[in-house]
């Protein structure tokens, strides 16, 4: 009896929700023009099954665990979504985000609350997904009811990919530093054309540490410390100037 009651409540729920999301949706009207253009449907629906499919995660960790945790922990993630600088984990991942219209800037914790309230009751939640989508396609700024009432809209933004590329640019960029930075100890060495330590030849009546700190301070134009000698490799380099070549 108690589960059919419950089963009862929600669907009464449902139906006045679908009833009166029509006369809502012109209620909440915006009552601020967009400067912004319509984001991709496709990339916005694919955001929505990521998020959605990390709420289904937690609520198989609650059938299996039996914690109450799991179940907060997804009504908060799809509450709160949008509160971490206007992305949600989907939304990170094809590259969205949203903002506010009325300061152009990203998603506050309230904008995220208000934005998706409607996902948060049982009953009213299955029947949002179905008519928030549609709105999403049909609008031409893609608006959906959840928008209207908090005055957002979901842009084209910073995702996973540019972080990808910003990285991998960083650690380039890192490279070129330390490659030509002469404190790292290397240095372009011609004619091979390739990096190496400094090496060179020991002149005539030099000695080993003085060579170095002149090749040093040739090749990489710094003053170095010899504090010691690791290797030194001889051998018939050319003779015709009688120096010995070495590291």
């Amino acid at each position: 009896m108690t589960i059919n009651v419950l089963l009862l409540v929600l669907a009464l729920s449902a139906v006045t929700f679908a009833l009166l999301y029509g006369p809502a949706l012109n209620r909440f009207s915006l009552s601020l023009a967009s400067p912004y253009p319509k984001a991709d449907v496709k990339r916005r629906l694919l955001a929505g099954s990521v998020d959605g499919s990390l709420l289904v995660t937690s609520l198989y960790f609650y059938q299996n665990s039996g914690s109450a945790w799991f179940v907060v922990a997804g009504a908060a993630y799809v509450t709160l979504r949008d509160a971490m600088q206007g992305r949600s984990v989907g939304k990170f991942l094809v590259g969205l985000v949203v903002i506010s219209l009325e300061t152009g800037r990203p998603c506050t914790l309230v904008g995220s609350v208000r934005r998706n309230l409607v996902f948060l009751f049982p009953g009213v939640n299955v029947v949002a997904v179905f008519l928030e989508a549609i709105s999403i396609v049909r609008d031409p700024l893609g608006h959906r009811l959840g928008d209207r009432m908090a005055l957002t809209q979901v842009v084209v933004g910073f995702g996973a990919r540019d972080f990808a590329a910003s990285l991998v640019q960083g650690v380039r960029q890192f490279k070129g530093a330390i490659r030509d930075s002469p404190r790292t100890g290397t240095y372009h060495h011609s004619p091979e054309g390739q990096w190496s330590i400094p090496r060179g030849v020991v002149e005539e009546g030099e000695s080993p540490a003085d060579a170095a700190l002149r090749e040093s301070r040739e090749e990489g134009g710094v003053e170095i410390e010899v504090e010691g000698l690791l290797e030194i490799q001889d051998g018939p380099v050319a003779v015709e100037h009688r120096r010995i070549g070495h590291h």
